[in-house]
C-alpha cells in the first residue's frame, strides 16, 4: 500500500514537472520599431516630442535650419530659369541652321556648329534640373516625421546640435508601433522542438490570456545551446514591454 502511494506521488511530481517544462517565462517587447535619422548636414532648428510621447503618422518631429538650403533652391531657382531660356534660343538657333543648310546657304561645318551649340546648352539645362532636384530633396530631408503611430522609445537629439551624414551616430528618434508587440523568450534544443514557425501559442501576461503567434526562430548568440523566439501578438488593448509573459508551449 506504502509503495503504491509512494509510486502515486512519484509520478504526480513527474507531471507536474512535465507540466511546467511546457511554461515558458518570457517577456513583452515591442514588434515593430524604426530608427530615424537625417542623411543631410545641418544644424538642429527644432524638436517637437519628448520621449515617451505618443506621436501620429506624419508629425514633424525633427526640423533642421533650411536657411542654406532655401537659400541654395533660390539659387537653383534662377539657374535653370536661365538655363531655359538659352535653351529656347539654342533650339531656335538650331533649327534656323538646318533650314539654311537645307537651302544651301549655310555650310556642313556651320550647321554641325550649331547642333554641337545645342546639345552642350541643353545638357546645361539637365544639369541644372538635377541641381534644382538635389536641393529639393535636402529640403525634404531635412526633417524627420513620424512614419506611423507610436511610442518615442528613444531619443538622441537636441535643438542646436550638429547633425553630420559623414559621421556615425546613433539615430535621432527611435519609434515602436502602437500596434505590433511581442514576446521574447529563450528556449532550450529540447523545448524549441516544441514550436514551429507560424505555430499559436497561449500567452499570460497579468493574468489575460492572449493568442500569439512564432514569428522568428533564431540561434542565441550568448549561448550555443538556446534558441531565441519572437512570438507575434494580436491585441487591441495596449500591452507595456518590459512585462513578464508565461508561453505555453504544448
Amino acid at each position: 500500500m506504502i509503495i503504491r502511494q509512494i509510486t502515486f506521488l512519484l509520478l504526480l511530481a513527474f507531471s507536474s514537472m512535465s507540466l511546467y517544462a511546457s511554461e515558458i517565462m518570457g517577456v513583452v517587447v515591442w514588434g515593430h520599431v524604426v530608427n530615424l535619422t537625417i542623411p543631410v548636414n545641418g544644424i538642429v532648428q527644432k524638436t517637437n516630442f519628448l520621449l515617451g510621447d505618443r506621436v501620429l503618422k506624419g508629425q514633424v518631429l525633427v526640423v533642421l535650419d533650411q536657411t542654406v538650403l532655401r537659400a541654395n533652391k533660390n539659387k537653383a531657382v534662377q539657374a535653370l530659369a536661365y538655363s531655359k531660356e538659352k535653351l529656347k534660343e539654342a533650339e531656335a538657333e538650331n533649327n534656323r541652321s538646318k533650314e539654311l543648310f537645307e537651302r544651301l546657304v549655310l555650310s556642313h561645318h556651320d550647321m554641325t556648329m550649331s547642333k554641337i551649340n545645342y546639345l552642350k546648352v541643353k545638357a546645361e539645362y539637365q544639369s541644372q534640373l538635377h541641381e534644382l532636384s538635389q536641393v529639393n530633396w535636402g529640403l525634404q530631408y531635412s526633417v524627420i516625421k513620424a512614419p506611423f503611430d507610436g511610442v518615442v522609445i528613444a531619443k538622441n537629439v537636441a535643438v542646436g546640435e550638429q547633425v553630420s551624414v559623414n559621421y556615425y551616430r546613433d539615430p535621432l528618434v527611435s519609434i515602436a508601433d502602437n500596434d505590433q508587440v511581442a514576446v521574447k523568450l529563450s528556449l532550450n534544443t529540447v523545448d524549441v522542438q516544441k514550436i514551429s514557425l507560424g505555430k499559436k501559442l497561449n500567452i499570460v501576461i497579468n493574468n489575460q490570456k492572449y493568442v500569439g503567434k512564432v514569428s522568428k526562430i533564431s540561434h542565441s548568440l550568448l549561448e550555443k545551446s538556446k534558441y531565441d523566439v519572437l512570438i507575434s501578438l494580436n491585441v487591441k488593448q495596449m500591452v507595456f514591454p518590459g512585462k513578464m509573459a508565461k508561453v505555453v508551449l504544448d
